[in-house]
């Protein structure tokens, strides 16, 4: 299975407080996908999200979630030395997911 297309129009990483927020807007087919993963202290608020810009609403529509149990990451990175937290790596493998499903749901 290959990997699906993604082009990264813009990252940011921020810590803020306990938790490290990762957004990624992305092009896939020409669609704008913004990917949210934010990893807390606590897993239960942990999020990984995939929204599809709808230009007719002028707004975010959901696409697809993972709900924390199903997240790879592990809670507290916001606590890794030197800002490790805002390392990609630390989202890498739920990012992957949410790419796989949300092109499996728009293709």
């Amino acid at each position: 299975m290959t990997k699906p297309a993604f082009k990264t129009l813009d990252s940011r990483t921020v810590i803020s407080g306990q938790s490290v927020i990762l957004k990624i807007t992305a092009e896939h087919k020409g669609m704008k996908i913004l990917f949210t993963l934010k990893n807390d202290s606590y897993k239960a608020q942990c999020v990984a999200l995939a929204q599809v810009w709808r230009t007719e609403h002028l707004d975010w529509s959901k696409v697809v979630s993972l709900v924390p149990e199903e997240l790879a990451m592990k809670e507290g990175a916001a606590y890794l030395p030197k800002e490790g937290g805002k390392a990609p790596s630390v989202f890498a493998t739920d990012l992957a997911e949410l790419q796989r499903m949300t092109a499996m749901i728009l293709d």
